[in-house]
């Protein structure tokens, strides 16, 4: 536990009530999420999950599209007692994991990539990243494109940005190359942050591995999906 995990007195007394509100990503084509997207079985997201193993040329981004689906992430809890909270709540932090979908035989996946990846496991110093369980915690490599966003009330109080450097024949930024790199995962940021209502939350993940040694000509962007946590307190 790390020593910032100690919350002071005062605030465990203010805001006594923990929320933890979860975000999944999603390949649901609905710019308003469908519930019935989702099969309502004990085993309905293992297919959405194995449908987020998706392969593509480019990362995708909120935009909600069929291919590259959207990097928002979907929320699978109840928010009733988060937003619109006239006595005010605070987000203590959130934590974002990334799961390996990977599975060989996928209708949902490039087999391609797939088979290049599992092919990679024979190799001592040159293997793709791969939890070896199904649908377990993936570990850790560059690029992973896992650049965060969250968005309360359409404010963005957490943000990776783009790129640094601009392009002087553009004066724009958004290198592609630069975007590429992203955060470490499992990924925890604290806010500590007191809001007086809340009445929209908006979470957006990307997360993928660039197969080169693939077949594939095009499509070598393998993506997993993104599990956020989300911790609030009320009183």
């Amino acid at each position: 536990m790390m020593l910032s995990d100690c919350l002071r007195p005062e605030i465990v007394r203010e805001y006594p009530h923990v929320r933890e509100l979860l975000f999944v990503s999603t390949v649901d084509p609905n710019e308003e999420f469908d519930y019935a997207h989702v099969a309502n079985t004990p085993t309905g997201y293992v297919t959405e999950l194995e449908r987020c193993g998706q392969s593509s040329s480019s990362m995708g981004t909120k935009q909600v599209r069929t291919s590259p689906y959207s990097t928002r992430l979907m929320p699978i809890s109840p928010q009733d007692d988060v937003l619109n909270i006239e006595t005010g709540v605070m987000l203590e932090q959130a934590t974002f994991i990334g799961y390996d979908a990977t599975l060989a035989g996928s209708p949902f996946q490039n087999a391609m990539n797939n088979a290049a990846i599992e092919a990679s496991q024979s190799s001592s110093v040159d293997a793709y990243v791969a939890s070896h369980f199904r649908f377990g915690i993936t570990g850790n490599w560059q690029p992973n494109y896992c650049r965060p966003e969250i968005r309360i009330d359409g404010v963005t109080i957490l943000s990776m940005g783009d790129s640094q450097i601009i392009n002087p024949a553009t004066e724009t930024r958004a290198h592609l190359g630069h975007m590429s790199i992203g955060v470490a995962l499992p990924y925890l940021v604290q806010f500590y942050r007191e809001m007086d209502r809340v009445r929209s939350i908006e979470v957006y993940c990307p997360l993928g591995q660039p197969i080169m040694t693939s077949a594939e000509p095009t499509e070598k962007i393998a993506r997993y999906p993104v599990l956020c946590m989300m911790r609030w307190r009320t009183r």
